[in-house]
């Protein structure tokens, strides 16, 4: 008991102190209350809603940051335009705000006091670039919203009461321009825009002492060891502790708290854990997954490459390459194609034969210098996909070094090529990952995997969220994913 009077005594300084050092704000006594005068703002589009009071010397005092903008893209943005907020008649408060000046959407928070915010929601609107919304509560509780396009217009959105329900009327408003007049304060010598209001002096002062352990808090945050010669200078260098253990209070841990977290991002499955050597394999890299990339990333030829959506392998992986005789298609992989003598790999690819009939394929691993490390050869069948698998094995007298695949069709006619899959013949218990990483993971005796979990489970939006049941069955039949 005595410990927490100590303690509840140094926290009560900490706040005498901050009052003492606080200006006085100005007050006047409406009926039973005192009141004082607050301007809620932004300072700027990345500084977030703040508050200020005015102070018995007439002047706006900045107090702090009340909240700040969720809406983002992977940490970027973050921005808060022309934020206007309104005491609703249940004496919560209300915040709209712009987000950016391209994305269909405004932002709409809610709080009771002023400093806890609910999750902030984004109504989605009918045009993009939502500029300054401004909002008034009707006398049946609900909120009429307004806020102007990008391209000049006016728009109308009705909230409900409880401010999680938002429609909007299709047709532009004709509101007026008396609409968006904001009231302004100087702050910091900064004539600014805001929203003026009336609280009881109760309130302000719980915003002082919630700012006051703010800056408390991240004071103590902030301590590192290298203060603790005078943190602790009155304990000396001795200090003595007595350990009770009481054997008879033990507890048993549960074994089952420890597992592995996979999270396909940054390549960590493709060119990671996942063994297969070539990269890009069905053709299907875009724009969309890298600004870069193209059907042919990874891809290499001695001729121009071909690439057709016509007689796709599946509706789910829709580009393949053509061959004319002796074409060479390579492949360079993730950073290379490491192979040394007597490795062997297990190649695999679907060919059609354009114009039926028959055909020969030349598989090869190529050194730098164009050196052969392995050579096979595919006879092809027929005029649809087939698939064909042989193994590939460095020749005993090759030095270990970079190689890529080479493909090359040496028959008349043209193949169409989709599917090109390499892995080392050797994978952990056979099933594709690499040995290495794989027995290094299960070296943790995981009890439990979770998939896919993170970021990957939302995506960046609806369009791309990770949907588990695409990614397995058949190759080619697997609907190719963005990788965050």
């Amino acid at each position: 008991m005595k410990k927490i009077w100590m303690i509840l005594a140094a926290w009560a300084a900490v706040q005498a102190q901050a009052q003492q050092q606080q200006p006085l704000p100005a007050y006047q006594i409406l009926g039973k209350d005192t009141t004082c005068q607050v301007f809620v703002y932004s300072p700027g589009e990345r500084e977030g809603l703040h508050l200020a009071y005015l102070t018995d010397d007439e002047r706006w005092k900045d107090v702090g940051q009340l909240c700040s903008s969720d809406y983002s893209q992977w940490g970027s943005q973050k921005r808060m335009y022309n934020p206007y907020v309104l005491h609703a008649n249940d004496g919560s408060w209300r915040l709209v705000f712009g987000v950016n000046e391209k994305s269909p959407c405004f932002a709409a928070a809610y709080s009771e006091d002023l400093v806890s915010w609910r999750p902030q929601d984004y109504p989605r609107t009918l045009v993009k670039g939502v500029l300054s919304p401004v909002m008034f509560q009707m006398d049946d509780g609900t909120f009429d919203i307004y806020y102007k396009a990008k391209d000049g217009t006016k728009h109308y959105v009705q909230a409900s009461e409880d401010f999680r329900k938002f429609e909007e009327e299709p047709e532009p408003s004709t509101i007026d321009e008396a609409a968006w007049v904001r009231d302004t304060a100087t702050v910091d010598g900064k004539l600014l825009q805001g929203n003026l209001f009336d609280v009881p002096k109760v309130h302000l002062d719980y915003i002082f002492q919630y700012f006051a352990a703010v800056r408390h808090d991240a004071q103590v945050s902030s301590e590192t060891m290298r203060d603790d010669d005078k943190r602790f200078a009155a304990i000396g260098n001795h200090v003595d502790v007595t350990l009770q253990v009481n054997p008879g209070q033990t507890k048993a841990i549960s074994d089952k708290l420890i597992g592995v977290f996979f999270e396909d991002i940054s390549r960590a499955a493709d060119g990671g854990l996942y063994a297969e050597l070539i990269q890009n394999r069905d053709f299907e890299y875009t724009p969309a997954d890298r600004r870069e990339w193209t059907a042919l990333t990874a891809w290499q030829s001695n001729k121009p490459i071909v690439v057709k959506t016509d007689v796709p392998l599946s509706k789910n992986n829709a580009h393949y390459v053509v061959l004319a005789p002796n074409d060479t298609l390579y492949n360079i992989g993730w950073d290379g194609i490491t192979a040394g003598p007597n490795e062997q790999f297990d190649f695999s690819v679907y060919l059609r034969n354009e114009n039926g009939g028959k055909n020969q394929v030349v598989v090869q691993l190529l050194g730098q210098n164009g050196e052969v490390f392995a050579k096979e050869k595919i006879k092809t069948e027929g005029q649809g996909w087939n698939r064909y698998a042989v193994p590939l094995v460095v020749d005993k007298k090759a030095t270990k070094g970079q190689v890529r695949l080479a493909i090359t069709p040496v028959k008349d006619g043209n193949v169409s090529v989709d599917m090109v899959s390499l892995f080392p013949h050797e994978t952990y218990k056979g099933h594709g990952l690499r040995k290495d990483l794989a027995e290094a993971i299960a070296a943790l005796h995981p009890k439990f995997v979770r998939f896919p979990g993170g970021c990957m489970s939302h995506g960046q939006g609806i369009g791309n969220i990770y949907h588990w049941n695409e990614t397995v069955g058949p190759w080619q039949d697997r609907k190719p994913d963005f990788n965050i």
